[in-house]
């Protein structure tokens, strides 16, 4: 963490990284982020007379919301003018179901984290596909293994560059299959 940085961002500061400057970096401000007509926005109503979040002072809501505010404290949630969470419990969905699931899906993660998992992925270039800038991102992990097919229908050869960061989930070394990686990104050394 730079601590530098951190120490200039400011209770605010994070509650407009999750509202407004959420909204602009994904270039959708003028749809959502803040509440104004016109805009899609997700409602969220919480109890202030509870644990978490309180004692409310005129000064310390944001503070509270941020690093005490819980669940418990969500009372009501609208959405696409529905309405979710009504008087702090989930209106169409059961609970107890939910975290039964959420335990069952953890498990599943942790086992995979210990036995690795196998991505598979076939990849055809086309005009279509290309029209932005091909990308893909998996968190690849050592016992992991990588299938990848790619089918070139374009009417010229592609050029394949395949980066691995050798962060700590890698497990290693940086391994960079192209030159043309090195160039981009200098800090990526040729394998």
């Amino acid at each position: 963490m730079n601590i530098g940085m951190s120490g200039k961002i400011n209770n605010w500061d994070t509650l407009r990284a999750a509202t407004i400057n959420g909204a602009r970096a994904l270039k959708m401000e003028d749809k959502t982020g803040s509440v104004m007509e016109g805009k899609s926005a997700d409602i969220v109503l919480l109890s202030t007379d509870e644990l978490g979040m309180s004692p409310l002072r005129e000064n310390n809501l944001v503070p509270l919301l941020i690093y005490s505010g819980n669940t418990q404290n969500v009372k009501y949630v609208l959405s696409g003018g529905r309405l979710l969470v009504n008087n702090g419990k989930l209106v169409n969905a059961d609970e107890h179901r939910l975290a039964a699931e959420l335990s069952r899906i953890a498990a599943t993660v942790d086992a995979r984290a210990k036995s690795g998992k196998t991505w598979a992925e076939n990849i055809e270039l086309t005009p279509q596909t290309l029209k932005t800038y091909l990308y893909r991102y998996r968190s690849v992990r050592k016992p992991d293994s990588v299938h990848i097919t790619v089918t070139n229908r374009l009417s010229r050869p592609a050029k394949l560059t395949i980066a691995c960061s050798g962060a700590v989930f890698g497990g290693g070394l940086p391994a960079v299959v192209s030159s043309s990686v090195s160039d981009y990104f200098p800090l990526v050394r040729q394998r």
